[in-house]
């Protein structure tokens, strides 16, 4: 028998045991971060052992690498980079109609298939199925039949024969009725006789008649006349496997997985069935996962941690039991771990894992207790993220950390630590000499995303506003939009030119916007220290501001500022400019407000799709609702892992450098903001005054449009229906013939 054939014995009658497609992408909007949550920002230099800074957010198989690059050990690239499966040249059903036509001399339209082309089985009497016949049963189904022909010629008595019986198997893949293929005719020879035994077994199989079908291929294991006799037993126990998997009650789950194992030891035993000792030990893995999870995990862990090399699958069989017993979250209450003291008896990664992830008490006490007792570095990591900064135990955390070689590869991520427990402390000069140390570029063992985090660090202590500044602008470390497949199953980044620009993270966000007073925002988007990118949005923030707090002032000395920064806006700004009085000047800002739904009252943070190619404020309305600003402080609408890391849940603080009068002035203006209305529901107010009192100007129906139009796209609140409907009978009982009329076919209520 070939070894194709003996293929053909495995993986027709495949379990549901292979790993599901993810597909990445697919949602609305694509966030653009300078710092991630769950998996490092560059997987290829994470996976060289190039960590950066390691996170108990990690998904467990990238602590997993932490954990042996910490302990000494090289980098596995599988470990953080899983081989993604090769889709196939050819779709299995199309393999194997191809074969089937070949073999018979004919054409089958794809489109019209076979009548057993649904590969979904219902149990009887259940409502729920379950895949029954997967693609490599089709795909080496095809296979075989090519070796069959090879041996009796296309068209023959015996291939047509074959081809039918095979036929009637996959009958069963659907459906809940058995069909067996007839008997192997009187005057066929040896092969043809075994090759119909094996089919009506594989028949049994898929119509889920699990004891006839370990029956048949036991009998067929006895049978040292046949090419098949080799895979009976092994194939025995598959069936039993797959009848715990699809019969999923406790009972039959554990009887059928035990008898499963037995049949398998036997098949590692047997010198004739060599080629599937390979398989057998991998169902043999499979099943000790079930049976005993504790026991497989500790297994997989400690070849996770040592050993030279590990497969896909056992990270994965790694990862998947882990999840069992603390689910799939990477924070979780520690206490509430099951079996947690089985777990990490004698077992270093998972309990290091447990304890970095895990939150409480108890977590951090694990942390210090393990750190003590080995003095490893992965132990001062995960102790240095548990420890708060006034602790009795942070001295000799903070000295165990200042000791650690700036070469090794914990040094970004305890650098980090010992800033935030030096911040945290109240030891800011500390905290500032240890980040000038640390460099302001990606370098080795300093990615983009630790540069990212020490300028937020860096901020976060600024002692001026150019210290602030300088420390403002991040990158961001995932620059592409998706991820396409190229031919031949190769996957390629592509690229977004305008993710390379510098941005703001939600820290300075909200310092920006809710920390610093108007006479502040001014200074920073006159600052040449920043791109005018960014400047125009501090700008734009500032002017829309100085608007709703009829603060003239500060609108007339940001305009020039945001003139020069936004070409779009020149025509309305220099009305704004050339108006001569506040009351003039204050309609024309209205007016430009109205005439740009970019115009927000809060400062981008991190970026998304809908902002990041935008130089200037959009001039028009696009969708996701994003126009405007809502009532008060309107947030940017993205977690940032930054801010949390830093901050945790509270706001970032205010910056050293503002005096306690400008911090009063920043509340108060705050407190206003909210007071306001919602833009919806001002610029209706706005308009609807300034068409009463210039009915005949002729922007005044385009006006009364675009407030009406910014109703249904924007924020608002209780009192905005009755000046939308107010707005829409003035447009068209005033303006009822014009184009702007005509197209504003609704008022918010009625939509």
């Amino acid at each position: 028998m070939s070894a194709s054939a003996g293929r053909v014995a495995l993986l027709l009658l495949a379990t549901p045991l292979a790993a599901a497609w993810l597909r990445a992408g697919g949602g609305d909007v694509h966030v653009y971060p300078t710092v991630t949550s769950t998996t490092p920002a560059s997987l290829t230099e994470y996976a060289s052992g190039q960590l950066g800074v390691v996170r108990p957010s990690f998904a467990r198989r990238h602590l997993a690498q932490a954990y042996r690059i910490f302990s000494g050990q090289a980098a596995l690239a599988n470990l953080s980079m899983p081989s993604l499966p090769r889709p196939p040249d050819t779709p299995p059903y199309i393999a194997w109609l191809t074969a089937r036509d070949r073999a018979l001399g004919q054409k089958t339209d794809p489109q019209r298939g076979l009548p057993w082309l649904p590969t979904y089985r219902r149990l009887d009497g259940q409502y729920q199925e379950f895949e029954n016949c997967l693609g490599d049963a089709l795909r080496h189904a095809a296979r075989t039949l090519d070796e069959r022909v090879q041996r009796y010629g296309p068209g023959s008595v015996a291939v047509r024969d074959w081809v039918g019986a095979q036929d009637v198997v996959f009958s069963n893949c659907a459906g809940t009725d058995v069909r067996l293929p007839a008997l192997a005719p009187a005057a066929a020879d040896s092969l043809a006789r075994a090759d119909r035994d094996y089919q009506r077994a594989a028949a049994y199989f898929y119509a889920t008649r699990y004891d006839e079908a370990r029956r048949a291929f036991t009998a067929i294991a006895g049978d040292r006349t046949s090419p098949w006799q080799p895979y009976g037993q092994y194939l025995s126990a598959r069936t039993l496997i797959r009848e715990a998997l699809v019969l999923d009650t406790p009972t039959i789950r554990s009887q059928r997985l035990e008898a499963a194992e037995r049949e398998l030891r036997a098949v590692l035993e047997d010198a004739s069935a060599t080629a599937r000792h390979e398989s057998a030990r991998d169902l043999l893995d499979y099943i000790a996962a079930r049976l005993r999870p504790v026991e497989r995990l500790h297994t997989l862990s400690t070849l996770i941690s040592r050993a030279a090399s590990v497969s896909d699958q056992q990270v994965t069989d790694y990862r998947k039991l882990l999840d069992g017993f603390v689910g799939d979250t990477v924070v979780y209450d520690y206490d509430a771990v099951r079996e947690r003291d089985a777990l990490i008896a004698g077992d270093d990664l998972i309990d290091w894992t447990l304890a970095m992830q895990g939150t409480g008490e108890a977590a951090l006490a694990r942390s210090l207790e393990r750190w003590r007792d080995t003095r490893s570095t992965a132990w001062l990591v995960a102790a240095l993220w548990k420890l708060p900064a006034l602790s009795s135990g942070s001295q000799a955390l903070l000295a165990a950390a200042a000791a650690v070689d700036r070469r090794s590869p914990a040094f970004a991520t305890v650098a980090f630590l010992r800033v935030r427990l030096l911040t945290e402390a109240g030891r800011l000069d500390d905290a500032r000499a240890l980040l000038a140390s640390l460099p302001d570029r990606s370098a080795p063992g300093f990615d983009t995303e630790a540069v990212n985090l020490y300028r937020a660090q860096r901020l976060r202590v600024a002692r001026t506003p150019g210290e602030f500044l300088a420390s403002a602008t991040r990158t961001i470390v995932t620059p592409w939009t998706d991820y396409i497949l190229r031919p031949g199953g190769q996957t390629e980044a592509v690229l977004r030119p305008a993710a390379l620009r510098p941005v703001f993270d939600n820290d300075v966000s909200d310092i920006l916007t809710t920390r610093m007073p108007l006479a502040r925002l001014l200074e920073v988007a006159r600052s040449p220290s920043l791109p005018g990118r960014l400047r125009v949005r501090v700008a734009m923030a500032t002017f829309t501001r100085a608007t709703r707090l009829r603060r003239d002032n500060v609108a007339r000395e940001i305009a020039p500022v945001l003139r020069e920064l936004a070409p779009a806006l020149h025509a309305d700004l220099d009305r704004y400019l050339r108006a001569t009085n506040e009351g003039q000047r204050h309609s024309a800002a209205v007016k430009l407000l109205l005439w740009t739904p970019g115009a927000v009252a809060h400062v981008q943070g991190l970026e998304d799709d809908r902002t990041i190619d935008l130089l200037e404020p959009t001039r028009t309305f696009q969708n996701f609702r994003v126009h405007w600003w809502c009532r008060g402080y309107e947030p940017p609408g993205i977690n940032s892992p930054a801010v949390s890391l830093l901050y945790g849940e509270k706001p970032p603080p205010y910056p050293a450098f503002l005096t306690a009068v400008e911090r009063q002035q920043a509340e108060d203006e705050q407190r206003e903001l909210a007071a306001t209305a919602d833009a919806s529901t001002y610029l209706l107010a706005e308009t609807l005054a300034w068409v009463k009192a210039r009915p005949q100007n002729t922007d005044a129906p385009e006006a009364l449009a675009r407030a009406i139009r910014g109703v249904r796209e924007g924020c608002n609140n209780g009192d905005t229906p009755k000046l939308a409907r107010e707005a829409f009978s003035l447009l068209h009982s005033r303006y009822a013939g014009t184009a702007w009329a005509r197209q504003t076919k609704y008022w918010y209520a009625d939509r």
